[in-house]
């Protein structure tokens, strides 16, 4: 018997968006959501505005082939980052820029807009459109840039995959992003006991698993997505008839 993908999808995303507000939220002060642990890698928000940037395009834009919310709610203004991309390919300059203009309640309140237009859609949407393939360069040419140069390879690895598996990438970035929360926030607070010379820093732990600092501000995007290539991330079979590339009503 095929799984409703629709149903996990929705359940998924209530059990992570718990875990974060439990683990990252109520824990980190909100002046340390953007601060990068020693001066690198991502902050916290840039990791969550991001994942909100790959699920608005990729569900509302190149499944739906509608506006994103981004675009239809002016987000862009209202969280004082007026940006179309979606972060990947962002060099450290880009990240920086982000830190200093953005505000962290505002890309909070993005993300949950997205994920609520998301659900309603995928409530309301028949399960056999989930195995629709959009037409992924008309659509993309309607937009924006949403990477930079160097980063159009995601176009390949976009490029002809049904509308069920652009749900479930969000759902495995969420997941990974996270756990990535839980490690800059563990940098992040010790961080910031050494600067207020308190004697408990070294009770933290290890801040040794945070993101090494050779590693970039893209979020190891291409890991994420080799794990979805394998067709069964998930251990069960979600997609088992043979997708055909027709528009998605």
């Amino acid at each position: 018997m095929r799984m409703d993908l629709r149903a996990w999808l929705l359940a998924e995303h209530g059990d992570l968006r718990m875990m974060f507000e439990r683990t990252v939220l109520r824990s980190l002060p909100a002046d340390l959501l953007t601060a990068r642990p020693g001066g690198v890698g991502n902050s916290i928000c840039w990791l969550v505005w991001h994942l909100a940037r790959v699920e608005d395009v990729a569900i509302h834009a190149v499944v739906r082939g509608g506006p994103t919310v981004l675009a239809s709610g002016g987000w862009g203004h209202r969280m004082g980052y007026d940006d179309a991309r979606i972060g990947t390919g962002f060099s450290d300059v880009d990240v920086e820029a982000f830190g200093r203009a953005v505000d962290p309640k505002a890309v909070d309140d993005y993300w949950q807009t997205v994920r609520a237009a998301t659900a309603a859609w995928l409530a309301a949407v028949p399960l056999d459109a989930l195995d629709v393939v959009p037409d992924f360069d008309a659509r993309l040419a309607a937009l924006p840039p949403i990477v930079p140069k160097e980063a159009e390879w995601l176009f390949a690895f976009w490029r002809g995959r049904p509308a069920g598996f652009f749900l479930r990438m969000p759902v495995i970035d969420v997941s990974l992003t996270v756990r990535r929360a839980e490690r800059e926030q563990d940098a992040v607070l010790q961080e910031d006991e050494v600067a207020a010379g308190t004697q408990e820093a070294g009770r933290l732990r290890d801040p040794a698993i945070r993101i090494a600092p050779d590693a970039g501000p893209v979020l190891g995007e291409r890991q994420v997505e080799a794990r979805i290539a394998k067709g069964n991330v998930l251990g069960v079979a979600l997609d088992e008839r043979e997708s055909k590339p027709v528009s998605l009503l």
